[in-house]
C-alpha cells in the first residue's frame, strides 16, 4: 500500500469518526406532535367534549346524524343514528364486543345510556349502524369502542363524536 493510500484511508477513517461523534454529541430535537383536538381526546365517563359528527380513519369511517321524522309530533325526541363503515378492505371485528356509549348535557334525556351490537339496528362485517333518541337542548357524545380488521391484522378504537341539540 503505498505512503498515498495510507494517508487518504487515514483522511477518512478521521472524518468519520469526526462525523460519528459530531451526531452524538448533536442535540435531539424534541419530538413535536400536533396539539390535541376534541377529536384526539376521548371524553371521560360523564365528561361531555365538543367532538366533531364524523370522523375518517385508515381503517374506518364514522358519522353521526338526525334521522330525519316526517310525521313526528313536535314534542317527539329527536332521532339519531351513528354509523360505522369500513374502508378498503377493512371490515368490522363481529366478534369484537362493540359498545356505544351516550352521555349529555344534564337538560338533554336519552333513550339509552350504552348499546351493544345486539341493540344496533344493522351490524355485518361491512359495517354497523346504532340509533338513539334524546330530547332536550345542549351537546350530546357518543363514544363508540369497536375492532377493524383485515386478514393479516386488527386494530382497536374509542372514538367519540358529537352533536348538538337546539329546542325545537
Amino acid at each position: 500500500m503505498s505512503c498515498a493510500m495510507k494517508k487518504r484511508g487515514f483522511g477518512l477513517f478521521v472524518f468519520a469518526s469526526f462525523l460519528v461523534s459530531a451526531c452524538e454529541r448533536a442535540p435531539i430535537p424534541p419530538a413535536t406532535e400536533p396539539a390535541p383536538t376534541a377529536a384526539d381526546e376521548a371524553a371521560k365517563p360523564g365528561e361531555i367534549i365538543d367532538a366533531p359528527p364524523a370522523l375518517e380513519g385508515e381503517s374506518y369511517r364514522l358519522i353521526l346524524q338526525r334521522v330525519p321524522q316526517m310525521d313526528a309530533p313536535s314534542d317527539a325526541p329527536e332521532r339519531f343514528a351513528l354509523t360505522l363503515e369500513g374502508r378498503g378492505r377493512w371490515k368490522v371485528n363481529e366478534g369484537f364486543p362493540i359498545t356505544l356509549t351516550l352521555a349529555a348535557d344534564p337538560a338533554i334525556e336519552l333513550s339509552a345510556e350504552s348499546l351493544d351490537k345486539d341493540d344496533a339496528a344493522r351490524f355485518e362485517e361491512e359495517g354497523a349502524r346504532f340509533e338513539f333518541e334524546a330530547r332536550g337542548e345542549g351537546r350530546v357524545n357518543a363514544s363508540l369502542r369497536f375492532a377493524m380488521c383485515v386478514p393479516e391484522s386488527c386494530t382497536f378504537h374509542t372514538e367519540t363524536l358529537g352533536i348538538r341539540l337546539a329546542s325545537r
